[in-house]
């Protein structure tokens, strides 16, 4: 089967949907619920089911045969991208959907995605998602759960399923405006993408944190590495930073870094011990100071090489990666992270993975 996509890629110019409303992806508010900042109206206390629309798509969904997307060449296993190239690639990984596409966001704001989302379900692939926040993205004609935020941490996972088997794993929100994230596919992988159809199936069900029912704890062994699901102790990042030889060399790109993490005495520890570690952190702040400056100040006092990003975007990575091991995933290095949020992150040591991310950390 061959899916229209014309019209997604009339959408990948980068000032085709709104920045006016920045939200918790833009530097002024954290994303993972460490922070909150502002009251959001808390009209429901229930999450919301937002049902699919009556109303038929517009006209301009029939797109001519020329702009069908050709399925016969298959792509790479293993892919990373990184910035720029991850709003191109998801939209042309949608444009592939044959019979599915199943996801989860923290927020939703891209009206591109929606509509290429929308075009999938108008041919007839079974389309559904979940977001951790409302929608700003125009009405779904798909079924869409939005939850609320109760205080009580917040659904903040990022990943699609398309067709069964394919897995995109990445630090994006479906908002990418002037946002530095990345993007790993992961191609024919149908155990990591059961695990993560489960994921949705169970926040689909208002299953949350320990309601959940979990097929893998504390973590999912798989082809590729092993994926860990939070609430979570994430002992085992605590352990592979307990792991790191002294002599070794490694970079960690994060959002949010706060010494409450269950993980940061363990890197606190490594730098100690002669670990060379390459920090980079977002400089957002909700006053004078960034919310990552203490975090900053220990790393720094311990004689890492810790930097603020100091580009015009938004530093939204969420990785460690040494020569060895590579850490990816939705979560912050925070204790909501960690404790409290749904999220998940992939600890794997496969080169293919590793390597891209190696390059990209090398050069910040």
């Amino acid at each position: 089967m061959r899916i229209l996509i014309g019209i997604i890629f009339s959408f990948l110019c980068i000032g085709c949907f709104s920045t006016s409303n920045a939200g918790p992806d833009s530097g002024t508010m954290p994303d993972d619920g460490t922070v909150i900042v502002g009251d959001r109206d808390q009209e429901k206390e229930e999450n919301d089911l937002i049902d699919m629309p009556d109303e038929e798509l517009p006209d301009e969904t029939t797109i001519s045969d020329e702009l069908l997307v050709d399925n016969d060449t298959p792509p790479p296993a293993v892919e990373v991208f990184f910035d720029d190239a991850v709003r191109a690639t998801i939209l042309a990984e949608l444009g592939r959907a044959q019979s599915s596409v199943r996801f989860v966001t923290y927020t939703f704001r891209d009206e591109a995605v929606m509509t290429a989302l929308n075009t999938l379900a108008a041919q007839g692939v079974d389309v559904a998602g979940i977001a951790g926040s409302p929608i700003e993205a125009g009405t779904p004609h798909y079924p869409l759960v939005a939850y609320e935020d109760t205080g009580e941490g917040i659904v903040h996972e990022k990943f699609f399923v398309i067709d069964g088997s394919t897995a995109l794993i990445t630090s994006a929100n479906i908002a990418y405006q002037d946002i530095r994230n990345f993007l790993v596919v992961i191609r024919d992988d149908i155990p990591l993408a059961n695990e993560l159809i489960w994921e949705y199936q169970e926040l689909a069900a208002f299953r949350r944190g320990a309601a959940k029912v979990r097929h893998c704890d504390p973590y999912c062994p798989l082809k590729h590495g092993k994926l860990v699901i939070t609430p979570a102790s994430c002992n085992d990042i605590a352990a592979l930073l307990n792991g790191l030889s002294d002599d070794a060399e490694g970079w960690l790109a994060m959002y949010t870094l706060t010494d409450d993490a269950p993980m940061f005495d363990e890197l606190i520890g490594a730098v100690d011990r002669g670990f060379s570690l390459h920090a980079t952190l977002d400089d957002w702040s909700t006053a004078s100071t960034p919310a990552n400056q203490y975090a900053f100040d220990q790393l720094d006092g311990a004689g890492a090489a810790v930097a603020y990003y100091d580009g015009s975007m938004v530093f939204h990575h969420k990785f460690f990666v040494t020569d060895d091991i590579l850490e990816f995933g939705s979560m912050n290095w925070t204790y909501s992270g960690c404790a409290k949020n749904d999220e998940l992150y992939f600890i794997t040591d496969e080169p293919p993975l590793i390597e891209p991310f190696l390059d990209y950390a090398s050069s910040l």
